[in-house]
């Protein structure tokens, strides 16, 4: 039997908020427009049309999948960063409004347009490619800039080759499995221009007290930061000046509240770092502008 959309909505609207989803009335917005491409907007006017038994039941067990708190973004394969869409594969981090940040910060760093001819950019810890490839794309009108992408996940590497089809910037990019930093020189100089990264930086003990969409679904291995959240970024002070040019420009995305424990790690280079706020104020992206 058939169920109007304001019933289908009624209900799913109760299994989410028995689940303990946060705003569950806006879940059900997100999940139809998603799921079942449906605008809010008719989801608000066309609340009397028809949904069909065969299709309730589809939507009623990737529903079922959301209450239990699997990502929506596994649901639909897909997530959206600065205004793209990307492919999700189960595990992978789904990116966040905060870290869009990040691309922010790199934009306002670079040289102006006619400097950033033949960029080489590493974006190591790459995940689905989110923050690369942007940046790539945003770089369009520069001229041969060239993106390598690291991660230790093979899943994570095919899913940001996928990603640059996907945005068909694939010719202008390298792709690598392996440790945060290439084993080979990729670069033309073997140095990058730029390097941007979104290392893990939960500590070992926090994951635990984690919202069950992170803990339960998310890669542990992209989320701990070791004991106290900052093993990353100690390797990444300690070894990034073999990888970045002098003058190159480094972006990392922080926890909130690790601005200064990260900036201490640099302490040799405190006149070169810059701190970029999330939508929410948190200090999300450090800036290292080249070293001495």
């Amino acid at each position: 039997m058939s169920i109007s959309l304001s019933d289908f909505v009624t209900e799913l609207t109760a299994l989410f908020a028995r689940s303990g989803l946060d705003e569950p009335r806006r879940e059900v917005r997100l999940f139809l427009r998603e799921i079942a491409g449906l605008e809010p907007e008719i989801q608000f006017t066309k609340s009397k049309m028809r949904i069909s038994e065969q299709q309730a039941l589809n939507w009623r067990e990737l529903a079922g999948r959301r209450a239990r708190r699997e990502p929506l973004a596994y649901l639909t394969g897909t997530a959206w960063f600065y205004g793209r869409s990307f492919l999700m594969m189960p595990g992978l981090l789904v990116p966040r409004q905060d870290s869009e940040v990040l691309i922010e910060a790199a934009l306002a760093e670079l040289p102006e347009p006619s400097r950033q001819q033949g960029l080489q950019i590493l974006d190591t810890c790459c995940g689905c490619g989110c923050l690369g490839l942007t940046l790539l794309a945003e770089l369009e009108k520069s001229k041969d800039v060239r993106l390598h992408l690291l991660d230790s996940s093979e899943v994570a590497v095919q899913t940001a080759e996928q990603n640059a089809v996907r945005l068909e910037l694939q010719n202008r990019c390298t792709f690598e499995q392996g440790d945060i930093w290439p084993v080979c020189a990729f670069a033309a100089k073997n140095r990058f221009d730029l390097i941007i990264c979104n290392p893990p930086y939960i500590a070992t003990a926090d994951i635990a007290g984690l919202m069950p969409e992170v803990r339960d679904f998310e890669s542990h291995t992209a989320l701990d930061g070791g004991e106290d959240g900052l093993a990353f970024y100690r390797r990444i002070a300690k070894e990034y000046r073999h990888y970045l040019e002098p003058e190159g420009i480094m972006v990392l995305e922080l926890g909130a509240g690790q601005a200064e424990a990260v900036a201490e790690l640099f302490a040799a280079e405190t006149d070169r770092l810059a701190f970029y706020p999330d939508y929410g104020g948190h200090l999300r992206a450090l800036v290292l502008r080249g070293y001495g």
